[in-house]
């Protein structure tokens, strides 16, 4: 039987890279990284009703934000949080006045809306976010978020994992050319030329950090507040995780629950904007220039 092709994980450093607890004073290498990681929890702030802060041994920042009761802004942080204006988020839109209510219990700190709650465990900061019109989990971190920082490279790799429940499936990412379920891939976001591609072939020309988790016990949203080079593995390791993770910026992004797709899809135009609708007169006279010869074919098309 033929032995099978092991694929490096795209998230991994490459394999000349060496841990910094693996090295030694008097040796040389390419390059050397940290794996940083929130650590346990030690306190919660409330800056505002629709905001809380979390702190960690790490000194690791987290702050959660509710702009409705079902969506939701996670943003990771050791310094200060990124203020430069959004080049994603409508302008016109502000947090609605939501109030959390912020409760520690035994191995976790829970925080909670009147239709979600984020349960964040203790030890290692691992969130997990309930439904609470049935206490059910709608999306829960497999690990901590962690990044890795090298001497040379600074902070490369910001990621979050969760759990991909069996009948899960996943949708989004504007246009990718493959099955309309993502699963089982690795996508990243960078707008590429791509004239001619081919099934499979990854990036393309758009970059939409957005994708749906649909399942038995409904649908979310998630999307990623990032403008850098973005990567979205849909359980591609057959492992059971979906990972996401960006190369440069924040960890920043929204949760968005619906249970119904149609709401998740909402919720997403409601931080991002919609689009003008075209007028009237200009509906139905839209017709592609490209490869059409010779002008016998434009005028029978039109």
């Amino acid at each position: 039987m033929a032995k099978r092709k092991t694929v490096p994980n795209p998230y991994d450093p490459p394999q000349d890279w060496v841990a910094f607890e693996n090295t030694a004073t008097s040796a040389r290498y390419p390059e050397v990284y940290h794996r940083r990681t929130l650590g346990a929890f030690e306190q919660f702030r409330q800056d505002a009703p629709n905001q809380v802060e979390l702190s960690f041994s790490s000194g690791f920042r987290l702050q959660i934000t509710a702009w409705t009761a079902a969506v939701w802004r996670i943003r990771y942080t050791r310094g200060a949080y990124d203020r430069l204006p959004s080049v994603a988020l409508n302008p016109t839109i502000e947090p609605q006045n939501i109030q959390l209510k912020v409760q520690e219990e035994d191995g976790q700190c829970v925080i909670s809306s009147a239709a979600v709650a984020v349960k964040v465990n203790k030890t290692d900061g691992r969130l997990h976010f309930v439904n609470l019109a049935n206490d059910e989990t709608i999306l829960a971190e497999t690990e901590a978020y962690q990044e890795r920082y090298s001497i040379l490279g600074g902070t490369h790799h910001l990621r979050t994992s969760f759990a991909a429940e069996k009948d899960e499936v996943y949708y989004g990412l504007g246009d990718k050319s493959w099955d309309l379920n993502l699963r089982g891939r690795h996508f990243q976001n960078w707008n590429s030329d791509s004239f001619g591609y081919h099934k499979e072939q990854d990036p393309l020309y758009r970059t939409i950090p957005f994708y749906y988790g649909l399942k038995a016990s409904g649908a979310y949203g998630i999307f990623f507040h990032n403008t850098g080079r973005t990567h979205f593995d849909f359980d591609s390791r057959k492992d059971g995780v979906t990972r996401m993770w960006s190369e440069v910026g924040e960890m920043d992004y929204f949760f968005c629950f619906g249970p119904e797709l149609d709401t998740v899809a909402q919720q997403y135009h409601y931080l991002t904007g919609t689009p003008e609708l075209p007028p009237l007169w200009a509906l139905g006279f839209h017709q592609c220039r490209w490869s059409y010869y010779p002008e016998s074919r434009v005028r029978e098309l039109a």
